[in-house]
């Protein structure tokens, strides 16, 4: 796992842009296709470059085929692409010189779970990269909307929608470690026992935790119209989540200054600073917050969360300030 860099008073290790989809989303394979050759021509700067090619056939039984990334193994893998046989596909690239420089797309679309499985499971489209990487990105506007650009393209060319999305910097919490046979560390706790996203806000410019432990267990909600993760950067939100919000007109109306688009089938985008990688000013504090307070009746509620997940939820729960009233609030 890489190195955490303090930002803004909190441990920041990539920068997500995730898009999850709805349950029962067809996606093209054309479309994959597509992002994934915006992805290498665009948002790969020199001179990081294709390192590794994963793929998965979409079947009950299909295993992760993984290799180097090479001209031939990606123009076998486009065809596949394309015909619908694949149902995961990742790119990693990076600097060979400095392997801390990196940035991934990856999918997992139109999923298939194993036979006699009863959830479905649910797609998701994502690019990340490395805090250095998003330096890089950060430092010319044209390269931020590019980023924009293609969470935009993916959102508008997914069949209905996606169910919800975010950009933002985010921290991975580490896996606790487990060894049933072995001696059990001083501090050992039950694998249960996982780290959370803080309940009081550090700073106003947020860091998201993100991840499988995450991420993993509240997309169902994300997916089924409950509500959304937080405030971010990039914030796009389906038809549901714009009326849980308010509505469009009321939205624009109490964020005069901050960039927000129409997106395919009644989303928006609301995108709170300039730069994925703000400056940490009054300015862009007032966004962040102002964004938080349009976008919480959207949030998921705590109340609605099951009990063994309302941790996850940090301070991005619909009901925070209530249950906060004589301490910490956003405001402050």
């Amino acid at each position: 796992m890489d190195a955490c860099e303090s930002l803004y008073d909190q441990p920041a290790m990539y920068f997500t842009l995730r898009l999850f989809l709805k349950k029962n989303t067809f996606v093209p394979g054309r479309l994959i296709a597509e992002l994934a050759t915006t992805f290498l021509a665009d948002l790969v700067f020199p001179p990081c470059r294709p390192k590794w090619l994963w793929t998965k056939r979409a079947k009950d039984d299909a295993k992760l085929n993984t290799g180097d990334f090479s001209e031939r193994r990606w123009n076998a893998a486009v065809k596949k692409i394309v015909s619908g046989e694949f149902s995961a596909l990742t790119i990693f690239a990076e600097d060979p010189d400095s392997p801390t420089q990196k940035v991934t797309f990856s999918t997992h679309v139109n999923p298939v779970g194993p036979e006699g499985y009863s959830t479905s499971l649910l797609g998701t489209i994502e690019v990340t990269c490395s805090v250095s990487y998003l330096r890089q990105l950060a430092a010319s506007p044209a390269r931020i909307e590019t980023l924009l650009r293609f969470g935009t393209a993916a959102w508008n060319g997914v069949p209905g929608g996606p169910a919800y999305g975010y950009g933002n910097l985010g921290f991975i919490p580490p896996r606790v470690p487990f060894n049933p046979n072995g001696p059990q560390q001083a501090g050992y706790r039950l694998v249960w026992d996982r780290d959370t996203p803080p309940a009081q806000r550090p700073h106003a410019i947020p860091v998201a935790w993100i991840g499988s432990d995450v991420d993993g267990n509240l997309d169902l909600s994300f997916c089924a119209g409950k509500g959304i993760k937080g405030a971010f950067w990039a914030n796009y939100l389906s038809e549901i989540y714009v009326r849980k919000a308010g509505g469009a007109q009321s939205i624009a109306a109490n964020l005069p200054g901050i960039r927000i688009e129409a997106l395919h089938d009644g989303g928006l985008l609301v995108v709170a600073t300039e730069s994925p990688l703000p400056e940490d000013s009054e300015e862009n504090r007032q966004r962040f917050l102002a964004v938080y307070r349009v976008l919480q009746p959207a949030f998921l509620s705590r109340a609605e969360t099951a009990a063994n997940k309302r941790a996850l939820l940090g301070h991005y729960y619909r009901e925070y300030l209530s249950a906060n009233r004589g301490g910490t609030t956003i405001s402050e």
